[in-house]
């Protein structure tokens, strides 16, 4: 009897799932209850079987063209198959095991499609010898994504911010009596892996932007008028470098309270990463 299953074409959805012939190896279950429960319609399957369209055909010879969700698997076993093929994937260095655990398979399944995104992102412009921006913008275009967020989202994933890759909005709090370049050389100074305590930092920060005076806007890249920022802006097309409180040097809170809270919004990922490097 022919073959009636496509084995020649990939499941549409194969990354999320499996093949029956691995859910048996993996479960114990033999492949016969597999195609058991699958023809009883307990099981989803990719292509969709029904006895006639497999009469007379083996099961396993089809065991491994013929894909069930990786939710059917127990949890146990489902979560060591996630470990087993995300983990094997070289390019990720974030914990997948313990994202899964928190937050579960729906969760998991929409971050390893923003995974898949920021790779095929990152192996772009590796790949491209020249004309990078354009072909950003051409990549962000085809995936219906703005290329700003695209950079955001190869920024979280370079920090393993997995929260943020998911929903990459911007939660950090911002002071309004604090320019971008205090943000910036707060940030720096309490992401230093000996930091200073926050009082510290503000009092450091007082002192600098009494030491720097109005003129550092002239050389701050938030700056319009300034010659770092053109330069950045010609580097970066899809940042916004801009600051309204240009010409009055580095401002800062008087008061610690938003001070504390703009540094304590800051991502505790994103701090590991300035402390303790990429290995952490």
């Amino acid at each position: 009897m022919e073959n009636k299953t496509n084995t020649n074409t990939p499941s549409p959805f194969s990354d999320y799932s499996l093949s029956v012939k691995q859910a048996s190896e993996i479960t114990g279950f033999p492949i016969r209850k597999w195609f058991k429960w699958i023809l009883e319609g307990l099981i989803a399957s990719e292509p969709v079987l029904n006895a006639e369209s497999i009469k007379g055909t083996s099961y396993a010879s089809i065991a491994g063209h013929v894909f069930v969700p990786v939710s059917t698997l127990p949890k146990y076993y489902r979560q060591k198959f996630l470990e087993s093929t995300l983990i094997a994937d070289k390019l990720l260095s974030v914990d997948l095991i313990g994202y899964l655990e928190t937050n579960g398979d729906v969760a998991l399944i929409r971050l390893y499609d923003e995974l898949a995104l920021v790779k095929g992102f990152i192996n772009l412009k590796r790949a491209a010898e020249s004309g990078k921006t354009t072909k950003a913008r051409q990549y962000a275009s085809i995936h219906n994504i703005d290329l700003s967020t695209l950079y955001r989202k190869e920024a979280v994933f370079m920090q393993s911010d997995l929260k943020k890759l998911v929903s990459p909005s911007d939660h950090i709090y911002h002071a309004r009596d604090m320019c971008r370049l205090s943000e910036d050389y707060a940030k720096f100074e309490w992401g230093k892996p000996n930091h200073l305590a926050k009082v510290q930092i503000q009092d450091k920060l007082s002192k600098e932007s009494k030491a720097q005076g109005s003129a550092i806007c002239k050389k701050c890249p938030y700056n319009r008028d300034s010659r770092s920022n053109a330069q950045l802006s010609e580097k970066y097309p899809e940042i916004v470098f801009s600051c309204e409180k240009s010409g009055n040097g580095m401002l800062y809170p008087a008061s610690k309270d938003p001070f504390n809270r703009f540094l304590s919004s800051l991502s505790e990922q994103d701090l590991k990463f300035s402390r303790e490097g990429n290995k952490a």
